[in-house]
């Protein structure tokens, strides 16, 4: 097998994962998804959702929250993702993910690990929704933003972004975002599109800027508390508050009916 494949525009694909043994993956990470030294975090958190859910003999049970942790730049080509059962009681299952690549001396070097829960449907006579889906014009009313290499990382060409508000580096005096996400390229949907689309749009301090200037996501939690029907999706992402060069952002993704589909805290960190 050749140690990098070409890139591809379907986000399905770009975290397709072989298994190699009963809690063990092979990960061909595709090259034209990277955002600075590695590909694009939502990529990693995809691909490690993917290892829980096909290491989960159980297909009641479904994924409902991830803690992820990218400890360093996953690079395109070859890495191993290894998914643990730590624990399986009657409707609940954990799993520790961990993604391993080899260092410059080549030795096995965790990349990222997460922690991913699946469990099955419980009761859902308490069911509600006290957060509203932004109000944003039609999907079809709005262009497709531009972006892509040079001007946005080179991850970016693979989806349809129709933000609307602020833009990076534009001035703002408030830290948000709103606007659709699409990946019209998937060829499925579930868990890991939906994950890698709620972490694809820019951190919201980079709108108070007037120039570049670098941030690092360094924690990923998501809570997935719906399941909707393919794409476009609205998002929204805001900056709680920011204190000593870190912020935590609180991103949410909504499909066409106004449900919430993935709740997202990040911690962001100023790196200079």
């Amino acid at each position: 097998m050749s140690e990098r494949h070409p890139g591809t525009d379907d986000l399905s694909l770009a975290t397709a994962l072989t298994r190699t043994a009963d809690d063990s993956f092979l990960w061909n990470v595709p090259s034209g998804w990277e955002q600075g030294r590695g590909v694009f975090g939502g990529l990693v958190v995809a691909a490690t959702t993917r290892a829980a859910m096909h290491a989960e003999p159980d297909g009641d049970r479904i994924v409902r929250a991830i803690s992820c942790e990218i400890l360093a730049p996953v690079s395109a080509g070859l890495a191993t993702v290894s998914a643990e059962s730590l624990r399986r009681g009657n409707g609940v299952s954990a799993y520790e993910v961990r993604v391993i690549q080899k260092d410059p001396t080549g030795h096995d070097e965790v990349r990222a690990r997460a922690t991913i829960t699946l469990a099955k449907d419980r009761p859902n006579d308490r069911d509600h929704q006290s957060v509203e889906a932004p109000t944003l014009p039609a999907f079809d009313t709005l262009e497709r933003a531009p972006l892509g290499p040079p001007i946005a990382p080179t991850f970016t060409q693979h989806l349809d972004f129709r933000p609307v508000g602020s833009l990076p580096f534009s001035g703002a005096t408030v830290p948000s975002a709103e606007g659709y996400v699409h990946a019209p390229g998937a060829s499925s949907w579930g868990p890991p599109e939906w994950l890698a689309l709620v972490d694809s749009y820019w951190p919201t301090l980079m709108v108070l800027e007037t120039g570049p200037r670098p941030l690092v996501t360094l924690t990923f939690h998501a809570q997935l508390l719906d399941t909707p029907a393919p794409g476009p999706f609205s998002y929204r992402g805001r900056a709680l508050a920011t204190q000593h060069g870190f912020s935590s952002e609180l991103r949410e993704l909504f499909d066409a009916r106004g449900r919430l589909i993935v709740s997202n805290v990040q911690t962001i960190a100023v790196v200079k």
